[in-house]
């Protein structure tokens, strides 16, 4: 059984802000949900990415992760609102906004619901789009299966916020079963989203001093 998740990949102290840290998660560690949500809660994310994540690895099947139907809003009602889905809504392989929760509308500023992820500017738009890239590179044309999706889990700070403060904006990046078809269905549901931003503290009472703590 591969192990739940690999946390960090890289230091997150050594680079200056903002700062991007990325996490990686096993698929097919099925029975190893709670573990996963301890890791992450340890390394400083928020309980509802770690309690995101965890639903998605808990409902993995022989290593495959769950279609959009497993997923039951009434089991996590109280993650919807930083909720959101992706999909390929015209099969030229950009990423969209299928669905969005109210805190995701807020995170982003505007309505996403329709709207490239590319078109949309935000601090998680470079890891939203390299991660949907690698997706796509995870299966040739030619293959009939892709390659078992990897979820993923990043941590961004931020203090060109427009409100002028520091941010932590979490993102949980979790491939659904479609990821593992060669060619699926334009306008079908492929990845799930959790997006969390949190306030830190005052980007200028806090520039340069080398705190690396995370707000309550």
């Amino acid at each position: 059984m591969a192990a739940p998740a690999r946390l960090p990949t890289g230091d997150a102290s050594a680079a200056p802000r903002p700062r991007l840290c990325n996490w990686t998660l096993e698929p097919g560690a099925t029975g190893n949900a709670s573990d996963l949500r301890g890791q992450l809660l340890k390394s400083g994310l928020h309980r509802t990415v770690a309690d995101t994540a965890a639903y998605w690895q808990r409902l993995h099947r022989k290593g495959h992760p769950p279609a959009r139907a497993d997923i039951d809003p009434a089991e996590v009602r109280a993650l919807l609102p930083n909720l959101a889905l992706l999909d390929d809504a015209t099969g030229d392989g950009r990423a969209r906004y299928r669905l969005a929760g109210t805190a995701v509308v807020e995170l982003l500023g505007c309505e996403p619901t329709g709207r490239a992820v590319a078109a949309i500017d935000s601090p998680l738009r470079p890891f939203l789009l390299r991660c949907w890239d690698d997706l796509a590179a995870g299966g040739a044309a030619d293959r009939k299966v892709r390659s078992a999706p990897l979820g993923r889990v990043c941590s961004y700070r931020d203090d060109d916020d427009v409100a002028g403060g520091l941010y932590q904006y979490e993102c949980a990046f979790l491939p659904l079963s479609d990821c593992f078809v060669a060619r699926p269905e334009p306008g079908s549901a492929r990845v799930l989203l959790c997006l969390f931003r949190r306030f830190i503290s005052d980007a200028v009472a806090t520039q340069g001093s080398g705190q690396d703590g995370m707000g309550a």
